[in-house]
């Protein structure tokens, strides 16, 4: 099997597998605590089945998603980029697929009612792939990725998530059983549920406001954002030049001084034009200073906090210290590792 479908396949039951396990816990808690209306030997059954399907789509997932690890544990992630006809195709394809694989747990009242929907969907499913080969230029481009967690990052979202499930399936048995009307169960079990289906858009807004080496970190994900403090610096070797581009306000970086008294600029902002380099008057800009980092790092045995005042060629940093007092303003060369950043919670 070509090693991306074998990608999106593993990551397709992975993640059934771990929507069926909820499923599984909340049917379990109808069956200890059943609301009223509900039979606790169907819950069982229903239970299980979710339990069977979750633990065969865990398995069949784990040698598909062998050789992209990452790290000790980890959540497979794809999307596909496609025209609407090949995600009518798959969306349709999967829901028809998922609901055949229900039907030998199922019961017969609810077999029949599986099959046709299986059915229908099944045939959108044919729709779509149609209309997809139609046109020969289309293409399915797959792009893979992972979630790298810790041990206790994955056990401390597992916990959460079976707690929401249960806290859902358990607030709507007792307001039943308490005679409290449908619309007030219904709200109860939504917004206890919304924690679940929360946790993905929280991860997302999170992760919005990082910095770089947040997104992927060694130690799991990183749910509270900080910021590296930073502060002005005026620089003589490398200075941060402020200008007119077409007509609008841009800082950049000096590439080439010209014996003519112009100089080739790098844009650094705004984000819209940065990038571009043009050539200009020197005497057309003013310096104005950059945002420089402060890091820790030791000089001659002895800690230091420092401002990072230039990256050089050779991957050093120019560091200038701000403290003790006895060394402010003493500049050294130091590694990046052997540097580090001075951050607090914030955003970026």
């Amino acid at each position: 099997m070509h090693s991306g479908i074998a990608y999106a396949v593993g990551t397709l039951l992975c993640w059934v597998g771990i929507g069926e396990v909820l499923i599984a816990v909340y049917r379990l808690a109808q069956s200890i605590v059943p609301p009223r209306g509900t039979d606790p030997r169907d819950a069982r059954k229903r239970s299980l089945t979710s339990a069977v399907i979750a633990a065969a789509s865990l398995l069949v997932s784990i040698p598909l998603l062998r050789g992209h690890e990452g790290g000790t544990v980890f959540v497979p992630v794809i999307w596909l980029v496609m025209p609407f006809a090949g995600w009518l195709g798959v969306v349709t394809g999967g829901i028809a697929v998922f609901k055949v694989l229900k039907l030998p747990f199922a019961g017969r009242s609810e077999q029949a009612s599986l099959a046709k929907s299986a059915a229908g969907y099944a045939v959108l499913c044919a729709l779509g792939a149609w209309f997809f080969r139609r046109d020969p230029s289309n293409v399915i481009s797959l792009l893979r990725g992972v979630i790298p967690l810790t041990i206790t990052s994955a056990g401390a979202i597992l916990a959460l998530a079976l707690a929401a499930t249960l806290a859902m399936a358990l607030s709507a048995a007792f307001a039943k059983t308490r005679g409290v009307s449908k619309a007030v169960v219904t709200q109860l079990a939504l917004l206890v549920g919304s924690v679940v289906f929360g946790l993905p858009f929280a991860w997302l807004v999170i992760t919005s406001l990082k910095e770089d080496e947040d997104m992927s970190s060694p130690n799991g994900i990183v749910w509270v954002p900080k910021v590296t403090e930073q502060v002005p610096y005026m620089s003589k070797d490398n200075p941060l030049l402020e200008g007119s581009y077409n007509g609008q306000t841009i800082q950049a970086n000096i590439i080439t001084r010209n014996t003519d008294g112009t100089v080739l600029v790098n844009i650094t902002k705004p984000g819209g034009v940065a990038g571009r380099s043009f050539t200009a008057p020197l005497s057309s800009f003013k310096e104005v200073p950059k945002m420089v980092n402060l890091v820790w790092s030791t000089y001659q045995g002895q800690q230091v906090k420092a401002l990072v005042a230039d990256n050089l060629p050779d991957g050093k940093d120019l560091l200038r210290i701000l403290s003790p007092s006895s060394l402010k303003d003493t500049e050294f060369k130091a590694l990046p590792s052997e540097s580090e950043k001075i951050r607090h919670v914030g955003l970026k």
